[in-house]
């Protein structure tokens, strides 16, 4: 999902809209994680953008259309209706050819990534 936040929008804002819809997400059934990136997009960095990237349940256990990746989209689309602090848009994101679509490995690294980035540049008297 992408998030887009009034221009002007601080980082506390937009964290605290995706958090709202990351929220909304984890309590579908059939999603397995949800990973946020605030601040950042797929043009660019700034204070009022952020991904949201969510992870299905192995097809395995999930059954009939509803639970497909559209229709869990769908779902999730309806739900992420109320959000008006920002724009919420649901997508699903093509294949990465020899990753397949689970988006968690990834999620992962990243994740890992920026809290190394973090810690490099936090005081450890400030670290919690």
């Amino acid at each position: 999902m992408i998030v887009q936040a009034p221009p002007g929008a601080s980082l506390q804002y937009t964290t605290k809209v995706m958090d709202r819809a990351a929220a909304i997400v984890s309590a579908n059934h059939d999603v397995e994680g949800v990973f946020s990136v605030p601040g950042f997009s797929f043009s660019g960095s700034a204070a009022n953008q952020g991904i949201i990237f969510a992870s299905l349940k192995d097809i395995s256990e999930r059954s009939g259309k509803a639970h497909s990746a559209e229709g869990v989209l769908n779902a999730i689309r309806g739900q992420l209706m109320p959000i008006n602090e920002a724009m919420v848009i649901p997508f699903d994101p093509p294949a990465i050819q020899g990753l397949s679509r689970s988006i968690l490995p990834l999620a992962a690294a990243l994740r890992a990534s920026c809290l190394s980035a973090r810690d490099a540049t936090t005081p450890s008297s400030t670290m919690q």
